[in-house]
């Protein structure tokens, strides 16, 4: 490994350029941040080290680690992998998947205790490559660790990138202590090929490197966490929370993981789910929202109901209905609600992280019926034949229709049902009018909130023809209009 890597330096050093300092300090007083949800993209592998002994699963992916010699022990977080270099315990994954970080961005974490410093080699930390085969096949790969030259008095945080026959080599300067947590986490952008590290979430130096990660017989490579396989070149410490990623995470998300140093256990935690039901129980002004918190990120929810408006996209802004409880189905009182409108609804959930929302649902709220259209024929000095249209029910049953009638506008007295509780155009047979008036009618229609008109319409009713028979100068009586006659 000693030999490889001097092979390597001697190659690329002359290529690295001076990178800037930059120091972000931030102080996260819970282990809740606004960038914790998009640590869980581009997540790849997640290795907690939980175990109390056997092999390591990967709580994100695929590639469950083999236990080569390694024992547990209280870690960072829960339990934690212990490295005995004299032993060589490693952990090993033969054809990893997804880990092929070929000419792309990635990024690594890991919290560390180092029981010894290594002599004149390495502590390989991480490494996805095959280092006696990359001079021999021209293996591309990658691995993190941590140096000291032979001769150096100076250990070296390591990023070495493989792309036969090239490869990038970039270090820092860094002495740990014995018996302390580190927070390691080291970037790489193949794009820009700046090489980033972060020691317990401050950023160290970038470094610009030219080649990026090969995909030369990338195939045959294992995945080691811990070592190489040699007691030269194995970890003597503690490992913890092992992530990597396919991309290059930010120096908040970076911030986020430290979390003040006491680290941020995955699963990470996100906005919780939420979906919405059909509203229940409309009336005219109130209706019961229904929502179904299925999961809650892995954060405490803090509030949840529904929220609504009288335009599409309900936010909490706008009207909400607040729900006790957490996870599950629920129901939210709708007040305030306007007769006969059509509003969108939305349930909501909020949890440390923030909030969510459901998908969209619509529902009318109940209004009176609506009569249009009033009608007047056969009319005599004291009947007509009125009727009217009921052209909606208003959303509930129609428990009644009928007409109305006065010698006043808008009618309410005289009013009849005409048997009917349907929709649609009636006619119904009214009597009891004074002969030569005007008369005022309209339709009607009642549900359970409440009674619904039509316009007026208007008619007057006939008048009798008066004879005087008494008067010798009658000869004969002319009308424009069948009459009826009452002789007295």
């Amino acid at each position: 490994m000693k030999t490889q890597i001097n092979q390597i330096k001697t190659k690329v050093i002359s290529k690295a350029i001076t990178g800037i300092f930059l120091i972000t300090c931030c102080v996260m007083p819970s282990i809740f941040c606004s960038a914790q949800p998009t640590l869980n993209t581009g997540l790849v592998s997640y290795w907690k080290l939980d175990e109390s002994s056997g092999d390591a699963a990967d709580s994100k992916g695929s590639n469950t680690l083999a236990n080569i010699g390694v024992t547990y022990s209280a870690g960072k977080i829960n339990n934690s992998a212990t490295l005995v270099a004299a032993t060589v315990s490693y952990f090993k994954k033969v054809s990893p998947i997804g880990v092929n970080l070929a000419a792309s961005d990635f990024s690594m974490q890991f919290w560390v205790k180092f029981t010894s410093l290594p002599v004149d080699d390495s502590q390989i930390i991480f490494a996805w490559h095959d280092a006696s085969r990359w001079t021999t096949n021209g293996d591309d790969g990658y691995y993190i660790a941590l140096q000291k030259p032979n001769g150096d008095s100076n250990y070296y945080l390591r990023m070495v990138l493989y792309n036969y026959p090239n490869g990038d080599h970039k270090e820092f300067a860094w002495i740990p202590s014995t018996s302390v947590w580190y927070h390691l986490v080291c970037t790489f952008n193949n794009t820009t090929k700046k090489h980033n590290w972060y020691i317990n979430g401050t950023q160290q130096t970038e470094q610009t490197g030219t080649y990026g990660i090969g995909g030369n017989n990338v195939n045959t490579n294992d995945l080691k966490i811990g070592g190489a396989g040699s007691t030269s070149s194995n970890v003597n410490g503690i490992i913890d929370e092992v992530g990597i990623w396919s991309r290059t995470l930010t120096a908040a998300e970076v911030t986020c993981l430290y979390n003040s140093g006491n680290g941020l256990a995955y699963p990470f935690a996100t906005t919780a789910t939420v979906t919405t039901q059909a509203v229940s129980i409309i009336a005219a002004t109130t209706a019961t929202g229904n929502g179904n918190v299925t999961a809650d990120g892995g954060a405490a929810i803090t509030e949840r109901g529904v929220c609504w408006n009288t335009s599409t996209s309900p936010t909490t802004a706008n009207n909400k209905a607040i729900s006790s409880g957490t996870t599950g189905a629920f129901t939210a009182a709708m007040t305030g609600l306007t007769t006969g409108t059509l509003y969108y609804v939305k349930a909501y959930v909020i949890n440390s992280i923030g909030i969510s929302y459901g998908n969209e649902v619509t529902f009318t709220t109940l209004s009176i019926p609506t009569v249009t259209t009033p009608t007047a024929t056969s009319i005599t000095n004291n009947s007509a034949i009125l009727g009217a249209n009921v052209t909606s029910n208003g959303g509930t049953a129609i428990t009644a229709r009928g007409t109305c009638w006065g010698t006043s506008a808008s009618p309410t007295t005289n009013c009849v049902a005409e048997g009917g509780t349907t929709t649609g155009v009636f006619t119904q047979a009214r009597t009891g009018f004074s002969q030569g008036t005007i008369i005022y009618y309209r339709g009607y229609a009642t549900n359970s909130v409440g009674t619904g008109y039509s316009a007026d319409g208007t008619f007057t009713t006939l008048t009798l023809a008066t004879v005087d028979w008494n008067n010798s100068n009658v000869q004969e009586i002319t009308l424009a209009a069948d009459r009826s006659f009452t002789f007295t």
